[in-house]
């Protein structure tokens, strides 16, 4: 299978994705957890998470960076883009090398 093309993503957009996908796990992680384990306050997070899951996906969809891309690159970009590193991983990884 050949490589998927290298995206250069905004660093918001990276921002943004790694957001949803947080807002993404605990939302699941909430909703896999039995009733009685259930705390008073999950009840209030159920109830925000859903709403705040909506504006981030929203601002990932919109974001003006997918309005450069056509056709199927957009579909590849999109599935690139949840596996994009955060940028403070990359420059953390960056000056890693140059210390070596």
């Amino acid at each position: 299978m050949p490589d998927a093309p290298a995206f250069d993503f905004p660093h918001d957009l990276i921002e943004e994705q790694h957001a949803l996908a947080n807002l993404r796990a605990r939302y699941t992680a909430l909703c896999a957890r039995p009733p009685q384990e259930a705390e008073p306050q999950d009840a209030a997070e159920l109830e925000e998470l859903p709403g705040a899951l909506r504006e981030k996906a929203e601002a990932v969809i919109t974001h003006p960076y997918w309005g450069q891309l056509t056709g199927p690159d957009v579909v590849k970009a999109r599935m690139a883009l949840k596996y994009a590193p955060l940028p403070e991983v990359i420059a953390a990884g960056s000056r890693a090398g140059s210390a070596l």
